[in-house]
């Protein structure tokens, strides 16, 4: 059961609550792309990258909840639907088959997008705390 949360404020600042809803939506994105490259991953190296993928998205998926949580905080629902992940992300859905380093250079970019994203937000909250 989810504890209770304090709300910060009714309508908490828009830019911030925009910024975490980006974020959650990369996260969520990252998640299922790491997910299915761990299931669809082959070659000489599959027990590797399989490995690897999977610590992947066992890590993002850490991030869903407290972001989510903060989200309420501010006084905003937070995304739930895969359309509304799809259209807040700008990762874009590209095809890299089964290689494994095409894989790997499509999880580093969105992983890139995500810290990005991550580092915007608190900038955008340190910013309205002044």
């Amino acid at each position: 059961m989810m504890e209770e949360v304090e709300v910060i404020e009714e309508s908490g600042p828009q830019e911030l609550a925009e910024a975490l809803a980006e974020n959650l939506s990369n996260a969520v994105i990252l998640y299922f792309k790491a997910q299915g490259h761990h299931w669809n991953v082959m070659g000489s190296d599959f027990t590797e990258f399989h490995k690897f993928f999977g610590m992947i998205y066992e890590d993002v998926l850490e991030q869903f909840d407290p972001v989510g949580e903060n989200l309420r905080k501010l006084g905003v629902f937070a995304p739930f639907r895969l359309d509304e992940f799809m259209s807040l992300s700008p990762i874009e859905d590209v095809e890299v088959g089964s290689d494994p380093m095409a894989m790997c250079r499509r999880s580093e970019e969105h992983t890139s997008e995500l810290q990005s994203q991550s580092t915007i937000s608190y900038a955008v909250f340190c910013l309205k705390k002044k």
